[in-house]
């Protein structure tokens, strides 16, 4: 089990890192640069977010595959 654990960690902790980031960077964005509608930046907001929460998902299962690779 600990093993397991010891193969995933750096991707999730990568995903999650990168995740944070971002949340909060598109948080800064949307309280000081948009100048959109309540509706369509509410609905607009959402689905950027989603979109860069599965981005961050994507990274951390990437490094985790690189980590995870043989030697050539």
């Amino acid at each position: 089990m600990t093993q397991t654990v010891r193969l995933i960690m750096p991707g999730s902790v990568a995903g999650v890192v990168v995740w944070l980031g971002g949340t909060l960077g598109f948080s800064f964005y949307v309280s000081h640069f948009s100048n959109f509608g309540i509706t369509y930046g509410a609905l607009g907001g959402i689905v950027v977010w989603m979109w860069f929460s599965s981005l961050a998902l994507m990274l951390g299962a990437e490094v985790n595959a690189v980590l995870r690779r043989p030697p050539e």
